[in-house]
């Protein structure tokens, strides 16, 4: 299995759209989770759900990403301090450790992913085996 921290078969692959009860128990946990915070009617969040895509997919085994539409949890927007669509965070065991307004491409995602989320070993093990992310 390598040093990568495979997630178990029942949890979810790929980019999902979660709902607040999903993303405060991601969030809240131990395991990395990218959440990106936007609208259906945002044209720049649009854009970015290939990104995410992209990124969910190289990710796959080691962070889980998500997508919360604003519009229907505006207080977990809110309490995230949400003021731009999309807004794009990464966390670790409860910890903000990214934050990200606009767009953002699938690489700039992978790699602060790999800076601030993963363990050294993890990230080299990540981009060895997918070094298009580099």
């Amino acid at each position: 299995a390598g040093p990568r921290a495979r997630r178990s078969p029942a949890r979810a692959r790929g980019l999902l759209q979660w709902d607040g009860e999903r993303a405060e128990c991601e969030l809240l946990g131990g395991a990395p989770a990218l959440l990106s915070v936007g609208t259906r009617w945002c044209g720049p969040c649009a854009a970015l759900a290939p990104e995410l895509e992209a990124t969910a997919e190289a990710l796959e085994d080691v962070v889980e990403v998500g997508k919360l539409d604003a519009d229907d949890f505006p207080e977990l927007a809110t309490r995230l301090g949400v003021e731009v669509y999309p807004t794009t965070f990464l966390f670790r065991d409860g910890a903000e450790l990214w934050r990200h307004e606009g767009l953002a491409s699938a690489r700039e995602l992978v790699q602060a992913a790999c800076s601030r989320a993963l363990s050294a070993e993890e990230a080299e093990v990540l981009l060895l085996e997918q070094p298009q992310w580099r």
